[in-house]
């Protein structure tokens, strides 16, 4: 882990038993549990505009209908059940994954940061998109440049390769 995550859990874990979990509700004998941690995730992410709540019955598959206030902009009432849609906390690996990989860690230390156990399930975090295509045609062709630039200042051109003279030859 890097200096400031180390510092910021040490900062969590003052005063706690090695048995306490580390993040736990305002009640730091409950912990807390999936769908409060859930909840206040999509209230905080709304809050911070990378997600939105929409009403269980107005919205469609055509149509989102979003709610204002906890209220639905249509039909007025709050709903029991809202659809959450946005920033995910899972997608935090993911982005982890992404840009571990990206900073030229090998994939191997990677799994063993992120956790992950098998090849196939980090490769499905490890998503690859059009700017990392870009990135990659970028690469091989500075690459080229220089492998061509290195070859042609520092060698001798073999006679095979050499390119055949052209003699001019005397109009009639």
């Amino acid at each position: 882990m890097t200096a400031e995550v180390h510092a910021l859990l040490t900062m969590l874990i003052a005063g706690k038993k090695k048995t306490d979990y580390v993040f736990t509700a305002a009640d730091p004998k409950r912990n807390i549990v999936d769908h409060e941690f859930r909840d206040h995730w999509a209230e905080v992410c709304v809050r911070a505009g990378v997600g939105r709540m929409l009403c269980r019955k107005c919205s469609t598959e055509d149509q989102e209908v979003i709610l204002n206030e906890g209220k639905c902009t249509q039909c007025q009432k709050r709903p029991n059940h809202p659809i959450y849609l946005g920033l995910l906390f899972h997608d935090l690996r993911r982005s982890a994954v992404r840009n571990l990989v990206r900073r030229g860690i090998t994939e191997k230390v990677a799994m063993r940061i992120s956790g992950h156990k098998t090849r196939a399930v980090f490769d499905r975090y490890d998503i690859i998109s059009d700017r990392d295509l870009v990135d990659a045609a970028r690469k091989i062709e500075s690459g080229q440049r220089v492998e061509f630039s290195h070859t042609t200042a520092t060698q001798e051109p073999h006679e095979a390769f050499e390119a055949p003279v052209l003699k001019a030859s005397k109009p009639q």
